[in-house]
């Protein structure tokens, strides 16, 4: 099974992401995708929020991604993907994605990572490693 993640350099499928390590656990990533894009369309639909075609496409992709990534990184995504070229289309999206806890954005890298523990409160811009830019966590 594929992850369809378009890069930014060749706007071509990327490696299969089938079971991999991260941080210091097995990851089954396309379980936490799926899981992930299902949680966020149940809320929608509970909540009545339009989760358009762009929103899910934007989601998946920084989900797939499994880190920080820009916002004209994700447009060269979405542009390969059809939705358009226009920054707007990116922006837009994030800004929903954002205000409803689906996405973080990290200030200190201007850059958006998917949020796979919504129902938990937490702050990424809270993480030692990012308060110091990247440096000693203390």
């Amino acid at each position: 099974m594929k992850c369809n993640i378009m890069t930014s350099q060749d706007a071509k499928p990327a490696t299969d992401h089938r079971t991999e390590l991260v941080g210091f656990a097995a990851h089954d990533h396309a379980y936490c995708t799926n899981h992930a894009l299902a949680q966020a369309e149940a809320h929608c639909a509970a909540e009545g929020l339009r989760f358009t075609p762009v929103r899910r496409a934007a989601l998946e992709l920084l989900l797939r991604e499994h880190r920080a990534v820009g916002a004209y990184e994700l447009l060269d995504w979405l542009n390969a993907a059809g939705y358009g070229s226009q920054p707007p289309v990116a922006y837009r999206a994030l800004d929903f994605l954002v205000a409803h806890g689906f996405v973080h954005k990290i200030e200190r890298l201007n850059a958006f990572i998917a949020c796979t523990t919504r129902h938990r409160p937490h702050c990424v811009s809270d993480l030692p490693q990012l308060r110091n830019g990247g440096g000693d966590p203390r």
